[in-house]
């Protein structure tokens, strides 16, 4: 295995897990303030929750959005 790879995997790692740690933080905290939500809501928002982190090992690079200036 090359170092180089190992390096980038786990620094997406990293991040992806900070991203993720963020989005569950937000999860439990919307949970909290409004306990009427409906079950399937919060099913999709766990869903979110696992497919952020999924996508955040696989893809490279953030994605450009056209209203946004990108980042030199």
């Amino acid at each position: 295995m090359d170092a180089a790879w190992l390096e980038v995997l786990l620094m997406r790692l990293g991040v992806a897990s900070v991203h993720s740690l963020v989005l569950v933080a937000l999860i439990l905290l919307i949970q909290r303030l409004v306990p009427r939500l409906p079950a399937a809501v919060r099913c999709m928002l766990w869903w979110m929750a696992a497919l952020q982190l999924v996508l955040g090992l696989i893809w490279p690079r953030p994605l450009e959005l056209p209203l946004l200036p990108a980042v030199a």
